[in-house]
């Protein structure tokens, strides 16, 4: 039988963010488990120096990356196969047919790494669908956001041996293993939404500056028109 538990990442002193995931996830009787965020607010500096090749991070983006291999490390020390991870605005959405629940009943053998959402153009032009399907498409490169992903174990094995230091935000590591190792893991999203993102501000946990409130403004319009539709 396959193992399989959702990750809920969050930081302690977001305590709204932390009851907002909590009043969604526990109606559900599903197996989660909570991880503390890496609190870039309140981290030792050591902990978030980065290679010299890395993109030019902020500290917060430092402290998501760090976040999410902690949840990483959790799915293979507990020998896991599969693993849902979810950032603390993560909004679930079962608009469909298909919920977090039911999910592993039609996933694809290959999946080794499933985005949840379903954001493509104009938020990142560089997704390409591969391979449409009618629950989940092959993608590669995937889109940008990591509020709500599928990880298998020997993905997140890769990622902790050879992507252990953060040189790019998480979703874009994800985006660069998409394009270069297609040969060897298998990349997807689902068809429909899954988990959708709280459009009103950025995420406690990547700490997008305020500079992106376009970015975030586009959401907002995309969540109205999806919601009249």
């Amino acid at each position: 039988m396959k193992r399989s538990r959702i990750f809920a990442i969050s930081l302690p002193r977001a305590r709204s963010r932390r009851l907002h995931l909590l009043s969604q996830l526990l109606p559900t009787g599903w197996d989660f488990e909570v991880v503390d965020a890496v609190d870039g607010l309140a981290t030792r500096p050591e902990r978030l120096v980065v290679p010299v090749d890395a993109w030019p991070l902020t500290v917060t983006q430092v402290a998501c990356y760090r976040s999410h291999l902690g949840v990483l490390q959790r799915i293979v020390d507990y020998q896991l196969d599969h693993a849902i991870v979810l950032e603390d605005d993560g909004v679930l959405d079962p608009a469909g047919e298909m919920t977090l629940e039911n999910l592993w009943d039609h996933l694809p053998p290959d999946a080794d790494h499933v985005q949840l959402h379903n954001l493509k153009f104009p938020f990142y032009d560089e997704y390409r669908c591969l391979e449409p399907g009618r629950r989940f498409n092959r993608v590669g490169p995937t889109s940008i956001g990591s509020w709500g992903y599928l990880i298998s174990r020997r993905l997140a094995e890769h990622i902790l041996i050879h992507h252990a230091e953060p040189r790019r935000p998480i979703d874009h590591l994800y985006i660069q293993l998409s394009r270069e190792l297609q040969d060897r893991f298998g990349f997807h999203d689902t068809v429909d939404c899954l988990v959708n993102i709280l459009p009103d501000e950025p995420s406690n946990i990547n700490g997008a500056p305020r500079a992106k409130r376009d970015w975030w403004s586009g959401l907002r319009r995309l969540f109205k028109s999806s919601a009249t539709s």
